[in-house]
């Protein structure tokens, strides 16, 4: 349940920060002032908080959807497998997949919502209510994460 909240938490930050790319005064906007424009918005609300591969298909039983490979997919279960060598508990790699996915194949850094979740696994390393395996550090997390990219 609390990777749900982190979920929606993580698409409403991506989106709000989204939004603040597109236009950085677009919060301090006068009642009836369009800062953005609505199909921008309107864009940006669907890949961000809808997920950039939804399909609707008219055709019924006939249709017949694929989805694209992505490097997430591709590099997911050797990431996964590391992280739990790692030390990283099962319900925040749940909310580290779903970070991932949310900010979609890393191009050349970690998006927004692996930032905030690589927060979140370092204040609470920090505060000690998360312990990792000996030895390991949230430095050793990030580098896997860079290499499981091809961003180290």
């Amino acid at each position: 349940m609390l990777a749900c909240f982190d979920q929606v938490r993580n698409r409403i930050l991506s989106f709000s920060l989204e939004i603040e790319q597109q236009n950085p005064d677009a919060g301090e906007a006068k009642p009836g002032e369009q800062p953005i424009p609505e199909a921008t918005v309107t864009n940006i609300f669907h890949n961000t908080i809808q997920g950039n591969n939804n399909v609707i298909a008219a055709a019924g039983r006939d249709a017949h959807v694929s989805a694209p490979h992505t490097q997430i997919d591709e590099a997911w279960p050797a990431l996964q497998q590391r992280m739990t060598q790692l030390g990283v508990p099962p319900e925040d790699l749940e909310s580290l997949e779903a970070a991932l996915r949310l900010d979609g194949d890393p191009r050349t850094e970690l998006g927004p919502a692996t930032e905030s979740w690589i927060g979140r696994l370092t204040s609470r390393v920090s505060s000690g209510t998360l312990a990792l395996a000996q030895g390991v550090s949230v430095e050793m997390i990030v580098h896997e994460l860079l290499k499981a990219f091809g961003l180290s």
